[in-house]
């Protein structure tokens, strides 16, 4: 076995921290189509532009009420990050005048010893996890109906689990690419079609 060096490998934890820092706190790259990048706003910005009711995507479309819970959901995010931002960045004597993103980037910016690398894998971690909260957050997720499918007549659909679970779930779904399905029969329909069909009132819905 090839002995590890008691101070870690410098250079690879800072790239971390910086590529951390940097998918929190810069603005995100999206590919509007080929050939074309537009530049969304920093994860960071877009959760706290959330809590000030902006669209949340993994919360619904249009019905507001749920953007209740989904504030409260970016609220206790946004709180988890300052503060464990503000301790973190108290260790390494980063000026508590700042904001997060400015603290975490002072951060990144700091000069660092061999010794401090484990430290800086571990600090890197914690921001990506926060990144990938921030993403499972404004996920798109699935919408489940309790009407009954027009095509099958069914009311309920029978899927296994990753974890191998034989689960019972509503037969209707409106998909996280926008697009109505039965997962008995496996029917689609555009989402309008369907409501109008089932109806709903679609006034203020967007196809």
């Amino acid at each position: 076995m090839t002995p590890t060096h008691p101070d870690g490998a410098l250079a690879p934890a800072v790239h971390a921290l910086h590529d951390a820092v940097a998918a929190l706190c810069a603005p995100q790259p999206h590919q509007h189509r080929p050939g074309r990048i537009l530049w969304l706003d920093p994860r960071y910005q877009q959760l706290s532009d959330a809590m000030n009711g902006q669209s949340i995507s993994g919360h619904g479309h249009t019905r507001a009420a749920s953007l209740i819970p989904a504030q409260i959901d970016c609220l206790e995010l946004k709180l988890r990050i300052d503060v464990r931002t503000a301790a973190i960045s108290a260790q390494w004597r980063v000026s508590a005048k700042l904001d997060t993103p400015s603290r975490l980037q002072a951060l990144a910016e700091q000069s660092w010893r061999p010794q401090d690398a484990h430290q800086l894998e571990q600090i890197a971690t914690e921001i990506r996890s926060w990144v990938k909260a921030i993403d499972d957050l404004f996920a798109a997720r699935i919408i489940y109906l309790p009407d009954r499918c027009p095509q099958c007549d069914h009311s309920h659909a029978y899927r296994w689990q990753n974890d191998g679970q034989h689960v019972r779930t509503p037969a209707l779904i409106i998909t996280a690419d926008w697009v109505a399905a039965c997962q008995q029969c496996h029917a689609t329909w555009p989402p309008l079609f369907l409501a109008r069909r089932l109806g709903y009132t679609v006034e203020g819905i967007s196809a």
